[in-house]
């Protein structure tokens, strides 16, 4: 979780869950994610299985598998505009 803005580089998020909302990456700022996977994580009972933004995300390069959410939006959740 941050505050603010996040930039992800070559990372792996696997297997995470939350028992609320996002599973893997909860920024209330901009998200930049480069080269990355975000692999079976879960948002037991909220949205957004993998990545939250609350303003606008960047995505290139990346790879999203099997992430769940109990309410919607299982690979992200994006309050601004999206680039992929």
């Amino acid at each position: 979780y941050t505050g603010g803005a996040a930039a992800i580089t070559n990372s792996d998020f696997l297997s995470n869950t939350a028992g609320g909302a996002t599973g893997a990456l909860n920024a209330l700022g901009d998200v930049t994610v480069s080269g990355s996977r975000f692999e079976r994580n879960v948002a037991q009972t909220g949205d957004s299985g993998s990545v939250y933004a609350g303003g606008a995300a960047t995505i290139t390069d990346s790879d999203f598998f099997s992430n769940t959410a109990g309410g919607s939006n299982g690979a992200f959740a994006v309050t601004g505009a999206v680039t992929v």
